[in-house]
């Protein structure tokens, strides 16, 4: 059995799932989800994967109550987790990055972490693919700007501003990209392929609406909001060629598009805390800027 606690943003949410997918295959168990972070401490994003074609349930409090307490289920659950006479292996994410030691575990697992790296799924790209296929109703002003983009060799641009910058801890992590690197990206990329038109996609269109301009033709997303982004990273996914930001969910709307030769442009600089390790995000053919 295969538990993976699911924290964050929806990126950061089928990073999670991605994992706990494929060591489920590898060791012929089943995968469960634990949400209770959305119930007792996390608010910042909601649980978003039940758009997607996931096989996953939720784990029940009753498969959980060998382990905790419900009054206070993460700190003796865990503790019981880390008891080396438990059955079950507690495997937390450090900052050294993509760790081999994670897909060779065996038996009860629980995961706890972020796991931004391919190389924990991508032997398992068909699956993935499949699952993280949209399940949820599309509006039909998504399927419109589809339609557009399938007759263009067309780039999406992710600008990510909200909790980047209106959240300190989260502003000292990750910091921003700045104009000067979209301007470089797009430089980059149109040195690279004639492009025909851009996808702008952001928490905050109208900064970017008034900031970011460009010799080629900008259609800027602005029909969705948080509630509908699984609608953004679907229609970034059906883009040719990407521009990402520094965040989980562009780097999915880039990795899910399966464009044989799309070209992605990412930044060098994922962290400002240097202290995080993020060698292994980019995955190799993805050009850095």
């Amino acid at each position: 059995m295969i538990v993976v606690k699911i924290i964050g943003g929806l990126g950061n949410q089928l990073f999670q799932y991605a994992l706990g997918r494929h060591l489920a295959i590898k060791n012929q168990t089943d995968l469960f989800l634990d949400l209770r972070a959305f119930d007792h401490y996390y608010s910042l994003h909601k649980y978003a994967l039940g758009h997607f074609n996931i096989k996953a349930p939720v784990v029940s409090k009753k498969e959980l109550q060998e382990f905790s307490a419900i009054k206070n289920p993460y700190r003796r659950f865990l503790r019981k987790l880390s008891n080396l006479q438990s059955p079950w292996r507690f495997l937390k994410e450090n900052n050294d990055g993509f760790s081999i030691n994670i897909l060779n575990s065996s038996g009860n697992i629980y995961l706890d972490g972020y796991w931004q790296s391919e190389n924990y799924f991508a032997g398992i790209r068909p699956i993935i693919l499949e699952e993280f296929k949209i399940q949820s109703d599309i509006s039909d002003k998504t399927k419109e700007v589809k339609r557009q983009m399938e007759s263009q060799n067309c780039a999406s641009i992710h600008i990510r501003r909200g909790d980047y910058i209106s959240n300190k801890k989260t502003n000292a992590v990750h910091g921003t990209c700045d104009l000067q690197y979209y301007r470089s990206a797009m430089s980059k990329l149109e040195s690279l392929t004639d492009i025909d038109c851009y996808f702008l996609f952001s928490d905050d269109i109208a900064w970017v609406k008034e900031n970011l301009h460009s010799s080629v033709k900008a259609i800027y997303v602005d029909h969705t909001d948080a509630s509908t982004n699984y609608e953004d990273l679907f229609l970034m996914s059906n883009c040719k060629h990407h521009i990402i930001a520094n965040s989980s969910f562009s780097w999915w709307g880039a990795w899910l598009n399966d464009y044989v030769n799309k070209i992605v442009i990412a930044p060098t600089v994922w962290y400002v805390d240097s202290s995080k390790k993020s060698a292994h995000i980019i995955p190799k053919g993805w050009i850095k800027c």
